[in-house]
């Protein structure tokens, strides 16, 4: 595990809690947006670092009787350099001040001190990283080709709201990033429980997102799985047989919408039938329906079938076709079914059925393309790696466990990852496959 760039937040493994502050004092508060969990590092001499806080300027300092916050240089230097250590194969981290060789910065989720180093996990903390998602792809060398990237998508991307009325199966939970990072048990049997009770009619089994699709482009995601019903002239989201409240034309929307308020993005999007097929009568094919979607605002699509330079795709909805038909990158004719396989200019993880197969092996499957995308960074394929799946639980639950497994075995500084789709992605994950780019 790197060290944190940029702003941060910093969890308690122990309490699933976050190292907050006031200017003053410093202590655990559950996890939110206010500015007063963020931290920056600078560097300091010997391998130390300090600890600035975002939203005061002060340091975090070790004083006589426990923690606080002070401005720079108003103790001794010691009491304000930090040694940050990666712990459990760079997993998670340590902090210790230099003013107190041996004592590790501690907590029991209520109070801050220092305790004697001992491995426990009071002792253990990780990062959250912050910055500008929605503009990600701005800053990069725009001669690089989209195959060439390292892509945060979803799958199943349109299902947030599969419950009645468009109402999720599984209530959005503010914390859900918190549980995910900490991956504390009982926070997290908390939430899996109350997600069960709150699943309606089996939905949790179709539901594989919390956020909307204008949400999770503005979270970074990049890559959209779109999977329609050809329905009464009409292409309707589904999942299976669950209809989730929303149509084809209001994705295009809102993606439309995201490309006018961030021009120098790109979004890949996975077109895919799903569930029956009834009631057309215009004889309009699904390929038609597709492209007639962006009738009148065909600026914001692109067809290409290669691998184009990120500058030719800014501001447009690159297709990836999974039908018949001619348009787009083509990937109907080789795409794998529960199994990892393609061909050599697309290759595919997509093992879903984790009951059958075994998690065993679908993590040898993440593993093995992950291994291929990042030996080949350069090369003229575009991987996709999905780490979605289901087994005895439902995909919240196994992407609670996946997706933290997953980001604990990224390689750190730059590489090629290629496409990763999630289910329910947390945002550290979705900034970690970002950073790999830079």
């Amino acid at each position: 595990m790197r060290l944190p760039y940029g702003e941060f937040s910093l969890y308690h493994l122990g309490s699933g809690k976050v190292l907050d502050g006031n200017g003053t004092d410093v202590y655990f508060y559950g996890a939110n947006q206010d500015g007063y969990q963020r931290w920056e590092l600078r560097p300091a001499a010997d391998g130390y670092v300090q600890m600035w806080h975002v939203k005061s300027g002060h340091l975090l300092t070790h004083r006589d009787k426990g923690l606080g916050l002070q401005a720079a240089g108003s103790t001794d230097a010691k009491r304000q350099l930090w040694r940050m250590e990666p712990v459990e194969e760079n997993r998670y981290l340590t902090l210790s001040p230099a003013s107190a060789p041996g004592q590790m910065l501690d907590g029991n989720g209520s109070a801050l001190y220092l305790h004697a180093a001992n491995g426990g996990s009071f002792q253990k903390w990780s990062y959250l990283e912050h910055f500008e998602t929605a503009n990600w792809m701005g800053t990069m060398d725009g001669r690089r080709p989209i195959n060439q990237l390292s892509i945060p998508g979803t799958h199943d991307s349109g299902t947030a709201t599969v419950g009645p009325d468009g109402a999720p199966a599984l209530r959005d939970c503010s914390w859900y990033d918190a549980i995910c990072h900490a991956q504390n048990a009982y926070t997290q049997t908390a939430w899996l429980a109350e997600q069960a009770a709150y699943q309606v009619a089996g939905g949790a089994w179709a539901q594989c997102q919390t956020m909307t699709i204008p949400q999770q482009l503005v979270s970074g995601i990049r890559f959209l799985d779109i999977r329609c019903r050809h329905y009464q002239n009409n292409l309707l989201i589904h999942h299976g047989s669950f209809y989730c409240n929303l149509s084809f034309a209001d994705v295009v929307r809102d993606c439309i919408a995201f490309l006018q308020a961030h021009p120098k993005e790109t979004i890949l999007m996975s077109v895919k039938p799903e569930y029956n097929h009834e009631g057309n009568t215009d004889g309009r094919s699904f390929e038609r329906m597709v492209l007639d979607a962006f009738r009148g605002q065909e600026q914001y699509l692109s067809t290409r079938t290669d691998y184009a330079p990120l500058d030719a795709l800014r501001g447009k909805v690159q297709l990836v076709r999974r039908f018949d038909g001619s348009t787009g990158i083509d990937a109907q004719s080789n795409w794998p079914d529960d199994a990892i396989g393609g061909s050599a200019k697309l290759r595919i993880q997509d093992v879903y059925n984790v009951k059958l197969q075994g998690k065993a092996e679908k993590a040898v499957a993440q593993v093995q393309l992950l291994q291929e995308s990042t030996a080949h960074p350069d090369n003229d394929t575009l991987y996709f790696n999905f780490l979605s799946g289901f087994a005895i639980e439902t995909p919240a639950a196994f992407a609670l466990v996946n997706n933290h497994a997953m980001y604990l075995g990224l390689p750190s500084g730059r590489m090629h990852l290629g496409v990763m789709p999630m289910d329910f992605p947390p945002s550290y994950l979705i900034n970690a496959i970002i950073r790999s780019n830079f």
